[in-house]
């Protein structure tokens, strides 16, 4: 079926609006929108405070310094875990070494006293 473009929408119940009707309708979107518009701004108002709370917790209300220096400190604990480890290896590494030149010389010299060698 083709439309033959008359209106078939039936609306007894409802007129045309008036101008009166039509201003009234107006005038309250314009309420709306100020009470909406005045709803919005105390929201911002109350949102800006918030965030300037948060801010004031961090030092200089900077907290993405504040971030940037705790990975700074972050990066630097593990550098310093990292060195530390280092450190303990090659002490132990030596140390082993030293004990084990150590027992060896002595030894050398136990059985070179027993031996009645003398070694200089």
């Amino acid at each position: 079926m083709e439309w033959d473009g008359t209106e078939r929408r039936h609306r007894p119940h409802i007129g045309e609006p008036t101008g009166s009707q039509i201003m009234d309708m107006l005038h309250g979107m314009q309420r709306e929108m100020r009470e909406l518009k005045q709803d919005v701004n105390q929201h911002i108002a109350r949102e800006e405070l918030d965030f300037s709370e948060f801010r004031g917790a961090f030092p200089n209300n900077d907290p993405v310094g504040h971030r940037k220096y705790h990975e700074s400190e972050i990066e630097a604990a593990l550098e310093k875990k990292k060195l530390w480890g280092e450190l303990r290896k090659e002490l132990l590494s030596k140390g082993l070494w030293s004990v084990l030149l150590i027992l060896v010389g002595l030894v050398v010299t136990g059985a070179a006293a027993k031996l009645g060698v003398m070694v200089k």
